[in-house]
Formats: C-alpha cells, sequence, structure tokens
C-alpha cells in the first residue's frame, strides 16, 4: 500500500542531484527549529525547540531522559553565543506532566554564532568552540508549547521564555485530515496556501491523491499530537506551525499506521497548509543523458567526469568528479536556475568528498551563482559570482563524505557590486547578502549554477 499524503516534507522542492551532488531550492521550509516555539520532530524523541520571540533567544531539549541522547540540549543565548553542555542534563517530570531540565557543569561555547532571521530566528555556528562551564535551569509545561529558562554563565544570569502561542491552528489540520478520509480532494487542495497552490494544480494534485490510494485503500482514523501544539507565534512577521500525525490506513485487510508532520503557514491571516509531502523527483544526470548539466575547462588545465563512489555517496552510486592539473580551474554548470531570485531559495544542501591523498588542507568544492544584483533593473552585464566555500563555517575532513548547508555558511563575491558589502576577506551570511542586494539573483537567461574547484588552488588536486 502506497501512502503519499503524509510523507515528512515541507514546501515545494525542486531537488536537483548530479551523481552525489545535490541540491534543494525552494523547499524545505520546515526543519528550522526555532521557527516555532514547539516543534518535534516526531513524538517519540521528545525534542523539542523553543525561542523567545522578544530576543531571539533558543532552547533545544531532549526531554526524556530514557533515550540514548537523553537529557541533551542547548541553549543560544543573544551576544554570549551557542552553548552545549558536555554532559547530559537531568530530567525529572511532574505530576501535572510538565519537565523541569538542570544542568550545572562543563561544556562548549560558540562565542561568534550570530543570530539572523531567514524564517524565524536561528543561530549560524562559526565553527569556533570554547571550553567554558555554565547553569542552565528550564521548565516546559505537559504540552510542550511554552517554557521558561533561565542560563547562568559568567555569573550573570539571563531568563527567557516562549509563552503559550495565541494563534490556533488545529481546525486546518482537522479539516484537511477529514476531507481526506472522505477523499473530498477539491476541499482538501484548498486548505493550502496561495504559493502552494501556484506551484501545484489542482489537476496534478488530485492525480497524485488518487494514484497514492488504490481501490479500497481509506483513511479510518487520526490523532494529532500534542492535542494543542500546532499554534504559531504571536507577534509579527511569517507565522508557521507544526502539527505531528499519527494516521491509520487500511486496505480491507491490512491496516497500517504512519507518524508524520504538517507544516503551516499564516497566509492572508488564514492558517494555511503549506504541503503535506509531495515527493520530489530527482534529476539523475548521467553520461547518457546530461540535463542540461556540462563540464567546462576556466582555466588549463582541469578535466571532469562521472564516475562510480567514491565509497557510498549520499545522493546515490555516482558523482561528479573534477580534477586540477599544475594549474586550473573547472566546474560542472546548469543554466536551469537562471532567473532564481536568492529570496525565493528557502535551502540549499550538496556533498563533496576528496581523498585522503589529496594536496592542500581547506579545500572542497564550491556553489557558485553567476550574479544580477538587481533583477528589477535593466542592467544584465556580467557581475561576477556569489561564491559559497565550505571551509569559510565548517572544517573539511579528507577521506568522508561531508554534506553542506550553505544558506547557513559564509558567501563572497567576485565582482562588483557585490564585493563592495561582500568581499573575500570579509565574507558575509545569507542573511546579509539579502539585506545588502533585496533584488539580487541569478542572471536571468545566461545565469549558470555552478560547482566549482580550482583557480589557485594546489596542484594535481581532486574531489567529488
Amino acid at each position: 500500500m502506497q501512502i503519499k499524503l503524509l510523507g515528512i516534507g515541507f514546501g515545494l522542492v525542486t531537488l536537483l542531484a548530479v551523481a552525489a551532488l545535490a541540491l534543494n531550492v525552494g523547499g524545505e521550509r520546515g526543519h528550522r527549529l526555532s521557527v516555532e516555539s514547539a516543534l518535534a520532530d516526531a513524538p517519540a524523541d521528545l525534542s523539542y525547540g523553543f525561542v523567545d520571540q522578544s530576543t531571539g533567544a533558543q532552547l533545544l531539549a531532549q526531554w526524556n531522559p530514557l533515550f540514548s541522547g537523553g537529557g541533551t540540549f542547548k541553549v543560544g543565548v543573544p551576544g554570549v553565543g551557542v552553548l552545549r553542555g558536555s554532559t547530559p542534563a537531568t530530567v525529572t517530570t511532574n505530576p501535572d506532566g510538565s519537565r523541569h531540565l538542570a544542568f550545572s557543569g562543563a561544556g562548549t561555547r560558540d562565542a561568534g554564532a550570530q543570530l539572523v532571521r531567514p524564517l524565524g530566528y536561528a543561530f549560524t555556528a562559526s565553527g569556533t568552540l570554547t571550553a567554558t562551564s555554565f547553569i542552565v535551569s528550564a521548565d516546559a509545561d505537559a504540552t510542550f508549547v511554552s517554557a521558561a529558562w533561565t542560563v547562568t554563565i559568567d555569573s550573570t544570569p539571563y531568563s527567557f521564555s516562549a509563552p503559550a502561542p495565541a494563534h490556533n491552528a488545529g481546525d486546518v489540520i482537522q479539516a484537511e485530515l477529514q476531507a481526506v478520509h472522505d477523499k473530498d480532494w477539491a476541499t482538501a487542495y484548498s486548505l493550502f496556501s496561495v504559493g502552494f497552490q501556484a506551484g501545484y494544480p489542482q489537476l496534478e494534485f488530485t492525480g497524485d491523491m488518487e494514484s497514492g490510494y488504490p481501490a479500497g485503500t481509506s483513511l479510518t482514523s487520526w490523532i494529532v499530537l500534542p492535542s494543542v501544539a500546532y499554534q504559531g507565534e504571536p507577534g509579527p512577521g511569517l507565522h508557521t506551525a507544526t502539527a505531528v500525525v499519527s494516521a491509520r490506513f487500511s486496505d480491507g485487510s491490512v491496516t497500517a499506521t504512519t507518524v508524520s508532520q504538517m507544516e503551516l503557514v499564516l497566509d492572508a491571516g488564514n492558517w494555511r497548509l503549506t504541503d503535506m509531502g509531495k515527493p520530489a523527483t530527482p534529476t539523475v544526470v548521467s553520461p547518457a543523458d546530461m540535463h542540461g548539466w556540462g563540464f567546462v575547462q576556466e582555466a588549463a588545465t582541469a578535466t571532469g567526469s562521472l564516475v562510480s563512489g567514491p565509497g557510498t555517496p549520499p545522493s546515490g552510486s555516482g558523482t561528479a568528479k573534477i580534477a586540477l592539473g599544475s594549474t586550473g580551474g573547472g566546474l560542472y554548470g546548469t543554466l536551469a536556475f537562471a532567473g532564481t531570485r536568492l529570496d525565493a531559495i528557502d535551502a540549499i544542501n550538496y556533498s563533496t568528498y576528496e581523498p585522503t591523498g589529496n594536496p592542500g588542507t581547506v579545500q572542497a568544492i564550491s556553489l557558485q551563482f553567476d550574479m544580477d544584483y538587481d533583477l528589477t533593473d535593466s542592467n544584465t552585464a556580467w557581475q561576477g559570482r556569489l561564491v559559497y566555500e565550505p571551509y569559510f563555517t565548517n572544517t573539511v575532513t579528507k577521506g568522508t563524505w561531508q554534506t553542506w548547508d550553505p544558506l547557513a555558511g559564509q558567501w563572497w563575491a567576485t565582482g562588483s557590486p557585490g564585493n563592495t558589502k561582500c568581499p573575500q576577506s570579509n565574507p558575509c551570511t545569507w542573511s546579509k547578502v539579502l539585506q545588502e542586494f533585496p533584488n539580487a539573483g541569478i542572471r536571468v537567461s545566461v545565469g549558470g549554477l555552478e560547482f566549482k574547484a580550482g583557480s589557485g588552488w594546489p596542484a594535481n588536486w581532486q574531489g567529488n
């Protein structure tokens, strides 16, 4: 029995896979823990996140000490950094079902972590950790909707709270599940946000729903967990809400239970669904069908090839390999994303690998956009590239696959006007790029998205 409806995934996703290089553009609004004051990845692991809307301070805690990672936590304090305990915290359950977390001891501190707000509040790590000691006292109510916590470091206490939100999105969840139960696809479609409908025609939605339910299959019952935890943050700005749903499906002989998440967004004053897991269809690139991707030698000498491995790539059995000669630079690129606005990109990730014996210590294949820093004006001339290099934010390790999150990293520009604000000597966060260039995007028609190696890198470097 195939169940398409209740997959875990948020937002319409265009998934582009170049062998082992995967790029998500325009999707995955969920999993930004700081957006919602109470967001559980699954009801079983009891891992919840809270944010103080007035300051952006964050608490992420696993409240059940019986699990292998139980009692773990991290806290983010503006002006102080992100703190993690080296040992589990003590977790107790009160008679009313509320939880208390207590920690006093050693840990690490990322004092350089920056507080930004691409969607809600979020800390981006600097990658520099120092040893420290601190105290945390935190309390969450029985439904994990609200919490209060105090962090004491260097004898200075900082107190925060995430109160019970003011908006209730529960009626939309129940209406959507009832429509699914009745196989009323027109009603189910009408409950999705305008943005979802713009990218997903009703005819296609209905076809996917019907094909996902073979004859005789039905949704028999559901429970939303916890019953009051899908309420959105109060205050101005974009609001999201998350519901965890346990649903039972039956085809008359076999009954199956699935646990999933749904995400909503406050759309024109009303709660609307953003996505219930419409699966992305990867574009598989092969030597026989490159789907518009190609290799370019930008400087002698460099070669590109599609190969098997190395090891077990994250996105399939093959990868794109770039090898440099004594000098050179080369890239794999596509024009498929020409004209895409930067503020329309919600998530990006890709994976890289380089052999243990590779020369150099910090290089990893970069992600680059051919830029137009104002898509609304008439200037379409070459303005250079916007570049993400993993080593600015993370440690590159040889002999293993590593997956990068460019939107949480540092970006620099090769040409004007980008390099006047974000030069290589002083790269910018993604939020800073959007702030400085609110209408920026990949150049229309001729703008490429590239994965590049080389230009000043060690001789004979190679990577996937």
